[in-house]
């Protein structure tokens, strides 16, 4: 594991490099191996125990279901997973990562060219590729994910990578996810997480959330890089803040 960081003896990086610490844990507890992943049932954002076998993305409803863990209210309940936005042909990319998503029981209600305040997913003007499946919805595109009470999110590595490798960034949020992705940034902390099989994007916010009160306006993006067997370098990322539940998602 490779960590990096500025001014370390401030404060404020302290508590940055608290909470990369934090997401880093969870990381290795929870995101890997699509292991059955912990779930809270209350808004102090303190993860409990876990335990229990392994499951695969799309099987007994895998990734791991939950509120989104902040103290805001009027968060809507998920029954359906909504998506706003222009669609492109449907055919998932294997060399990518993929945004998954299922209902808390393991179904894959989707509802497509909902208003974008009641959609789980909203894509931006480029186009998004959905793939529908019997317990899981694969979508590979850019867009803004909403996470509602009921409603599963994980990011997923590319299915048919020769390489992979997943980062933690954290900054303060003033340049933009594309920039980030370009390397035209300098963040207050990386970390290689290593190749992550996946990340649960409810648990990553809760944990945000968490540290909002001390770290306020600090954003965590999870960049998914992944090598095809012809040696083209692929990226994928989503981005959140301990300001909210929302996150921004790039899947070019």
């Amino acid at each position: 594991m490779t960590t990096t960081h500025t001014a370390p003896t401030s404060p404020t990086a302290r508590g940055r490099r608290l909470l990369g610490a934090a997401l880093t844990v969870c990381s290795l507890i929870l995101f890997t191996s699509g292991a059955a992943l912990a779930q809270d049932n209350d808004d102090d954002g303190v993860l409990p125990g876990h335990g229990g076998s392994a499951a695969a993305p799309g099987q007994n409803g895998a990734p791991g279901s939950g509120s989104s863990g902040s103290a805001s209210t009027g968060v809507s309940v998920g029954t359906q997973i909504g998506i706003a936005g222009p669609l492109e042909d449907g055919l998932i990319d294997g060399r990518r990562a993929a945004l998954q998503l299922s209902t808390a029981a393991g179904g894959t209600d989707v509802a497509f060219d909902v208003d974008s305040q009641d959609a789980t997913f909203t894509g931006d003007v480029a186009g998004l590729n959905v793939s529908v499946g019997e317990d899981a919805v694969r979508l590979q595109g850019s867009g803004t994910l909403s996470l509602h009470t009921g409603v599963a999110a994980a990011m997923v590595r590319a299915q048919h990578a020769f390489m992979g490798w997943v980062f933690l960034v954290l900054d303060d949020g003033q340049a933009s996810l594309k920039d980030t992705l370009a390397g035209k940034t300098q963040p207050d902390l990386i970390v290689s997480l290593g190749n992550l099989w996946m990340a649960d994007l409810v648990v990553f916010q809760r944990i945000l959330s968490h540290h909002a009160a001390d770290l306020p306006g600090v954003h965590a993006t999870l960049v998914f890089v992944s090598m095809d067997p012809t040696g083209a370098m692929h990226y994928a990322a989503v981005r959140g803040s301990t300001a909210g539940d929302s996150l921004e998602v790039a899947i070019p």
